[in-house]
């Protein structure tokens, strides 16, 4: 562990849920690589666990965001970098935390050198702690070419609490949502968590959790690694169009504005903006996932202005047919 301990204040907690939070505090404690000291109500603490349900809680988040780490815990879908869902459980709070602690040595792991997994795990390239060994990297660079399974934390040992891949049939098994992964899918991936499994036991947990397309857990892998910035590869003044709709797990209303505008036409992100209306953080984080999933591409402006100008034409033509009544 850190030597230093990280402090932990709750804010507008109920009473039951600082109780299960400091039995899950202590019950993980050995599994945290930075250890974490709860207290209550204090604006000084490292880190901030928030009930935004509440008035008073939300109060406080809105005062506490700007300059301290916040994890919103809420039973709804807030737009917040550290999100933890209600009810409170084990392995949500565990990728939060590890989460935090990751960060905070991002820099000290970026001088690793790089390693490669042989034997009975896939094979994993390790070229930088924030893309190389995270698992949207992976599914990019083709490096899990075989059938593997991921251990995720949970309590379980029938593997439904694990992430399941083949790659050859492009399907994924995962005995959750996705979204409870979201913290956990922007860590390194450890040698230990990644475990190369057999096409029989792959065939026999199908029985037990339905397949779902691999391009979905990809576009949300990609989603959850997105800070809300676009990405180098892709240029504010270059339109951009979607080749499908996203099979999104993320029911965002804003997602669904943009993959509707996008599905039809090529835009330029600052034109999509215009359009939309939505902010420039969610449309990046929206632009990155349909991207780094194989779901867009960046149309030349040649081919935009052709585009634009037979759809402008389309739109012309109907108007004066229904003018003229034919």
């Amino acid at each position: 562990m850190i030597s230093t301990p990280m402090t932990l204040a709750a804010h507008e907690l109920s009473r039951k849920d600082l109780d299960v939070l400091r039995s899950l505090l202590l019950l993980y404690r050995s599994r945290l690589s930075r250890e974490c000291q709860l207290c209550c109500d204090d604006d000084d603490a490292d880190l901030h666990l928030i009930d935004v349900d509440e008035a008073a809680g939300r109060k406080r988040w809105e005062t506490l965001r700007a300059h301290k780490r916040c994890i919103v815990f809420s039973r709804t879908a807030v737009e917040a970098p550290l999100l933890l869902g209600k009810p409170l459980r084990g392995p949500a709070l565990l990728a939060v935390l590890s989460e935090v602690s990751y960060q905070t040595k991002q820099a000290a792991e970026a001088a690793q050198p790089d390693r490669m997994l042989t034997g009975t795990h896939a094979q994993l390239v390790a070229t930088s702690p924030a893309t190389g060994k995270q698992l949207i990297s992976l599914l990019e660079s083709g490096t899990i070419n075989s059938q593997v399974r991921i251990l995720l934390p949970g309590d379980r040992d029938d593997g439904q609490d694990d992430l399941w891949i083949d790659p050859q049939l492009r399907q994924y098994l995962l005995g959750t949502a996705l979204a409870r992964l979201r913290h956990f899918l922007r860590l390194p991936l450890q040698p230990e968590q990644i475990q190369r499994v057999s096409r029989q036991e792959f065939r026999e947990q199908m029985q037990r959790v339905r397949p779902r397309t691999l391009t979905r857990l990809q576009w949300f892998s990609a989603l959850a690694c997105s800070d809300g910035e676009l990405l180098p590869p892709l240029s504010r003044s270059c339109p951009v169009q979607l080749t499908a709709w996203p099979d999104m797990e993320e029911h965002s209303p804003s997602f669904f504005r943009l993959a509707g505008l996008l599905v039809k036409q090529a835009v330029a992100f600052d034109g999509i903006i215009a359009m939309t209306g939505i902010d420039s953080g969610t449309t990046a984080d929206f632009v990155n996932a349909s991207y780094r999933s194989g779901l867009m591409r960046q149309v030349a402006a040649r081919e935009s202005v052709g585009s634009g100008m037979a759809f402008a034409g389309r739109n012309i033509v109907a108007r004066l047919r229904e003018r003229l009544g034919i």
